[in-house]
């Protein structure tokens, strides 16, 4: 059981440092299957509202699921917060950019947890969500420090979410380690 646990982490580290190197290697226009580089203000709403949405849709199966209260009050949480930063970004998108186009090439990064026990599919939810968090962190900072806007509303947003992913991913981590005996470290403060 234990070997299985320390394989399982070793993959999981793998597909993280994968995804880590291959975003920060991309170029501009570059396609990644899950997400692609973020190059501008309107990029970043665009991808971000379907990225969120994902987790709201994500966070209300597990919170339906699990049998953690913990993991049920944190799933609301990501719900409450996630839904509101996904309306003032569709308010945004549509007053700075009017008739553009709000449709993305958003692939889902959460594995469906359908047919697994509970606690499996906590465990699931926990690392999917872990490099799910990453990606949004990546992808604002790349606003705040590619200085894509100067709008205050958005970077007030970017950091936000730096700020509460963060330590949102050390929750999980957190819970994988006392939960599962899974040691991941798959994020970096931004």
């Amino acid at each position: 059981m234990m070997h299985r646990r320390l394989t399982i982490s070793v993959a999981f580290a793998l597909v993280c440092i994968v995804i880590l190197a291959f975003v920060f290697g991309c170029t501009s226009g570059a396609k990644h299957n899950m997400m692609h580089s973020v190059d501008s203000e309107y990029e970043f709403l665009v991808e971000m509202i379907p990225h969120h949405q994902e987790a709201v849709d994500s966070a209300g199966e597990t919170a339906a699921r699990t049998l953690r209260p913990e993991l049920r009050a944190f799933t609301q949480e990501i719900m409450s917060a996630q839904s509101i930063e996904i309306d003032a970004m569709q308010a945004w998108l549509a007053e700075w950019y009017p008739g553009k186009s709000d449709m993305a090439a958003y692939k889902p990064m959460m594995r469906p947890t359908a047919g697994l026990s509970s606690d499996r599919a906590d465990q699931s939810f926990l690392e999917d969500m872990i490099m799910h968090h990453s990606m949004a962190v990546m992808m604002a900072d790349r606003i705040v420090k590619g200085n894509l806007t100067e709008r205050p509303e958005l970077l007030q947003l970017a950091d936000d979410i730096i700020r509460t992913q963060n330590a949102e991913i050390e929750r999980m981590e957190t819970w994988l380690l006392e939960w599962y005996g899974i040691k991941i470290r798959s994020h970096m403060n931004h």
